[in-house]
């Protein structure tokens, strides 16, 4: 079963952004790896409507996940995003961020329930004004 089929993600990871995207094309989806904040950045300033979703861990080389979040919710406002981490929920929403959260470390179905729920939450939202 490949439920991901379709869809394309970005994941940014500075320790596990290639095995993640392998995980994620084992269900079916495309998938570019970027171990860094700036890598990222760039990918998705150039263009973000050919992705899906970012999953962006909460630490990276060159800044934090949640800085790189938040410049998406400005710039790219439809893009959704699961945010990674291996610190528990209520310290990482303390960043005050409106995005799905997946604690580290992830299973394949956990990973691949948590892109499927960001899409459809995407699609069926309306617009949120950042």
């Amino acid at each position: 079963m490949r439920p991901l089929r379709g869809l394309t993600v970005l994941i940014c990871d500075d320790d596990a952004a290639d095995p993640l995207c392998r995980l994620v094309r084992s269900y079916g989806a495309a998938c570019e790896a970027y171990q860094s904040f700036r890598e990222a950045r760039a990918r998705l300033r150039d263009d973000s409507e050919f992705f899906d979703v970012a999953i962006i861990d909460l630490v990276l080389l060159n800044g934090r996940g949640t800085d790189l979040i938040r410049e998406l919710r400005v710039e790219k406002p439809h893009l959704p995003c699961v945010l990674l981490s291996g610190a528990d929920h209520q310290t990482v929403m303390r960043e005050g961020l409106d995005c799905m959260f997946l604690q580290k470390p992830v299973d394949g179905s956990k990973l691949c329930e948590a892109i499927l729920e960001a899409v459809v939450n995407a699609d069926t939202s309306p617009p949120k004004p950042w």
